[in-house]
């Protein structure tokens, strides 16, 4: 994207924005004023008057008011982005932001939208998307602008409709910041404007918990501003960082994701950062470098080329940081990302391109698997039991699918998409409280044992990518400093989803009916159950990071508890009862909430192995069995009593 050739004059900017002669809200030093909306040929001496005295200025972007609810016509999208500040909270030199501006640039002219107005002020760019029509809400604008902040790690003050943006044609004027005054002018332009369906389809939707998730990152990495020298590289867009290398002179081509990792792990570390250096970076010669994560006063860090990948390191010698780590690495802490996004963030900055075709075709399968678990209750008639354990964990899996539909960058050895994530997360993706991770396990479960989603075994991920995890999940729970199964919420795991096809649908009702039929609960799945109810060969495919075979020696002990609870009830009254199993066991074991959940994941497995099951007592079977209760208590017995008719 090259810098504009013809002028554009303020009049002009201002009359593509708002129309001709429209009345426009202006601020001065900070102040709009509120009661005298003008035209720009009405206010222009006078703006250019305290210009002059040392005021910035500027206008509101959005017609019908000063304050958001009064904002009634939406002109224009747009964004605030600029390079930051040094670790003194002092703007940088004009040299350096000069540079980051020309990579901005660059990234920006990748962008799934062509900014009609790019707006260039001393620190950065106000970059404009002029809307057709006027047709975007201010409802729209606010999605819309999330989802051009994450996108562009711009301001995130800029989501309001009645925002303020800098007047081109003006001086920028920080009088405590000693920078001189800068012109603000217009660096490119072009006639395009869009719809909301044009941003829709364009920038990846952003909820408002990863907004909030956006916020206190954005947080964080200003913080780190005023105590890391080398913070900059933090302040730049969020898939763009860094300079782009020299020797990259073509574009690469990826024809198999598999082999993604270990090409950005072979990319040169030192340009990456924007180090600049004189020797080749060899196995045997590695460059001494002041570390970007911590304030080095000497150059306590080192990038070298492990000689038997071939990858780029840089590992810190210093006892207050020891950052060690491949280029995914590197971003995944200056970005605070997990390593899908890191991969994706790399994959854009190198232009490597990738299959779009396999990526259209996923998008668009999981969005048809969106599109019917949406209609679930439309397909009830035609998958009652699929239904039935579906329905109320709805809204769960439609955020673990639309989480999918967003991050699609990885492919497994089968073509699948992988998707990386924690319990944590998924659950944050559904609004969930913290005392809920562990349902995560739970539900995950569940959509396995269906087939609507797979735990992926190790031979389907490349071993780069599993070696990257590990070494982030033990740096993680490390600094979190928690052991344990409480570190397990925290550890990212790799999974799919297949496509919902009839035959995959079908085979999720079979399994959902034979699943009833054992008088399955689903927040009672385990492993044991499943290699009890559905066999070997599910149990291993639901649980593929278990080798073992069998059932565990601890759980053969309490299920021999269970089992010897449940026959003992039978021989002595020919029915036996759930509740009073578990009573019983939680005399020994005392821990009633988890005594509970396990009785439940054994019992449908001893219901299988005797030929038992459990059923609503009717008014013949109370009798038969003396059974003195109010209502109609579940019971088990044997097949053969329903069999004979007694029931």
């Amino acid at each position: 994207m090259s810098k504009i050739q013809i002028e554009i004059s303020t009049e002009e900017f201002l009359e593509q924005i708002h129309g001709k002669n429209a009345l426009i809200y202006f601020n001065v030093a900070s102040n709009t004023w509120r009661n005298k909306p003008q035209s720009y040929s009405e206010a222009k001496r006078k703006l250019k008057y305290r210009n002059s005295q040392g005021d910035d200025i500027g206008f509101i972007v959005n017609s019908g008011g000063s304050k958001k609810e009064d904002i009634n016509r939406i002109n224009a999208c747009f964004i605030d982005w600029d390079c930051g500040r040094d670790a003194n909270g002092e703007y940088f030199s004009l040299h350096y932001v000069k540079k980051k501006k020309d990579e901005f640039v660059k990234y920006l002219s990748d962008s799934p939208l062509n900014p009609s107005y790019i707006v260039e002020t001393r620190n950065g760019f106000h970059v404009y998307w002029l809307t057709k029509d006027y047709s975007v809400t201010p409802e729209q604008l606010v999605n819309i602008q999330k989802r051009l902040i994450v996108y562009f790690n711009a301001d995130p003050s800029c989501t309001t409709p009645n925002r303020v943006m800098r007047l081109p044609g003006y001086l920028w004027i920080k009088s405590k910041s000693n920078c001189s005054p800068f012109n603000v002018r217009i660096y490119n332009y072009n006639s395009l404007r869009y719809s909301y369906n044009d941003f829709d389809a364009s920038f990846p939707f952003v909820s408002d918990d990863d907004f909030s998730e956006y916020l206190e990152e954005n947080k964080k990495g200003r913080k780190s501003d005023h105590n890391n020298s080398f913070s900059y590289y933090n302040n730049t867009c969020d898939i763009y960082e860094g300079t782009f290398p020299d020797d990259i002179k073509e574009k690469d081509s990826l024809t198999n994701n598999n082999s993604i990792i270990d090409i950005l792990k072979k990319k040169n570390l030192a340009d990456y950062l924007g180090i600049e250096y004189d020797c080749q970076i060899t196995p045997d010669k590695s460059l001494h470098l002041r570390c970007p994560f911590h304030d080095d006063s000497q150059e306590s860090a080192s990038i070298f080329v492990d000689k038997q990948t071939g990858h780029f390191r840089i590992y810190c010698h210093s006892s207050h940081c020891g950052f060690n780590g491949s280029i995914i690495d590197v971003v995944m802490k200056q970005k605070n990302c997990d390593v899908s996004d890191a991969v994706r963030h790399l994959i854009q900055h190198y232009d490597i391109q990738k299959d779009e075709k396999w990526k259209k075709d996923k998008r668009r399968e999981i969005d048809d698997n969106i599109n019917i678990v949406e209609r679930i209750n439309e397909l009830k008639d035609e998958y009652p039991n699929l239904y039935h354990f579906v329905n109320r964990v709805r809204d769960d899996l439609l955020s673990k699918l639309r989480f999918a539909r967003d991050k699609i960058a990885l492919r497994t050895s089968k073509g699948d998409v992988i998707v990386i994530c924690s319990l944590r997360k998924f659950n944050a993706l559904k609004g969930g409280r913290r005392n809920d991770v562990g349902r995560q396990n739970e539900r995950i479960d569940r959509y396995c044992v269906l087939g609507l989603m797979r735990k992926l075994p190790d031979e389907e991920i490349t071993k780069s990518l599993m070696m990257n995890l590990q070494g982030q999940r033990d740096s993680l729970v490390k600094g979190l400093g928690v052991k344990g199964d409480k570190a397990n919420i925290y550890r990212s795991q790799c999974y799919s989803f297949p496509a919902y096809t009839p035959d995959v649908l079908a085979e999720a009702e079979e399994t959902a009916k034979k699943l009833r039929e054992n008088g399955v609960k689903m927040n009672s799945i385990s492993r044991d159950m499943i290699w009890q109810v559905l066999g070997p060969e599910k149990a291993a495919q639901i649980y593929p990071q278990v080798h073992k075979q069998g059932i565990s020696s601890a759980g053969n002990k309490f299920m021999g508890k269970v089992e010897s609870c449940l026959l003992q009830q039978l021989h002595t009254r020919g029915y036996a009862r759930v509740p009073e199993i578990i009573s019983e066991i939680t005399q020994e074991y005392d821990w009633k909430s988890v005594t509970d959940r396990r009785v439940k994941k054994y019992i449908p497995g001893l219901l299988t192995k005797h030929g038992l099951a459990e059923v609503t007592c009717t008014k013949a079977l109370k009798e038969q069995f003396r059974i003195i209760s109010r209502g109609y208590p579940k019971i088990v017995i044997k097949k053969s009593v329903l069999a004979s008719g007694a029931a």
